[in-house]
């Protein structure tokens, strides 16, 4: 019987987490472990966690978030590894739907279902994202913009042939984990029924912003340039660094990115065919990675 190890790093976020914890404590599957890295938070979360008995709880300053993640992992005991926001909700028969999946394709190293996302309160109707190709784990999910790490359960063993997070990474070290695994062979199953729900509201990471930042995209550019060093790798990771150059240069505009995109097309021009194609292809799914209302 899989064991489930959830983790959730937390810092000031006392006001949703009641909800991410009572959303793992409804689950009927009981073999699970469910841990919080809380930094220190200075609100109400010492109080809530305080109270309850059915959490492991780590308190102690981290070095950002993934930081806490690989501190989670690193002291879980579980088979399956599982991500939950503590602003977020497992679905009710989260667990159950992942170890029938799992249970069923012991030589599959990973199994992500379908997601919701719907606001705190109510005020917006509730999405299911994304359709179902942009959940298996293949190259198309990165040049779709939809990168979610939750809703994804990894095998434990995935830790241990890909590595952790890589904290140098401070907003997009869950991609990298992503690339590492497809260029690594991590194979992966999909389907089922919705299992995780992001939660919409103004001050949550994942969701807060309408765009991605100038920030969080050019450390997705580092973190393709810096795996394609490897010879074995460069393919993917030089074509999903001409996508995100131009993609940038699309939607800030800058002169400087403008030079900074053809330049690396003229160093790299294999990458110009397949960069078209997929440029036509991003265009053509804009309404599937918005995703369809319930």
């Amino acid at each position: 019987m899989l064991k489930f190890s959830i983790i959730t790093p937390t810092y000031n976020r006392g006001e949703f987490l009641r909800g991410a914890l009572d959303s793992v404590s409804r689950q009927g599957y009981r073999n699970y472990e469910h841990i919080i890295i809380d930094a220190m938070s200075t609100d109400e979360t010492a109080d809530i966690l305080g109270s309850r008995s059915d959490i492991v709880w780590i308190r102690e300053k981290d070095d950002g978030l993934y930081d806490a993640i690989n501190k989670g992992i690193s002291r879980s005991v579980g088979d399956v590894i599982v991500l939950l926001n503590s602003d977020d909700l497992l679905l009710d028969g989260a667990l159950e739907c992942a170890a029938v999946a799992m249970s069923r394709l012991p030589h599959v190293d990973s199994y992500c279902a379908p997601v919701e996302m719907g606001s705190v309160d109510g005020s917006t109707p509730i999405v299911r994202l994304p359709v179902p190709r942009f959940e298996e784990l293949t190259s198309e999910l990165f040049f779709s913009g939809i990168f979610r790490i939750n809703g994804r359960f990894f095998r434990r063993g995935v830790f241990n042939k890909i590595g952790i997070f890589n904290n140098e990474y401070k907003v997009a070290a869950d991609v990298d984990f992503l690339a590492r695994c497809l260029v690594g062979g991590v194979s992966s199953a999909s389907g089922g029924d919705p299992i995780y729900r992001y939660q919409c509201h103004e001050g949550s990471l994942t969701l807060g912003g309408s765009i991605i930042s100038i920030d969080h995209l050019n450390e997705l550019i580092s973190i393709a340039d810096d795996g394609g060093i490897v010879k074995e790798n460069r393919a993917f990771y030089r074509r999903w660094g001409g996508w995100l150059r131009f993609y940038r240069m699309v939607r800030f505009r800058r002169w400087a990115y403008f030079v900074d995109f053809w330049s690396f097309v003229r160093k790299n021009k294999e990458t110009l065919a397949p960069l078209m194609k997929q440029i036509f292809l991003h265009i053509s799914s804009r309404s599937e990675r918005r995703g369809a209302p319930y």
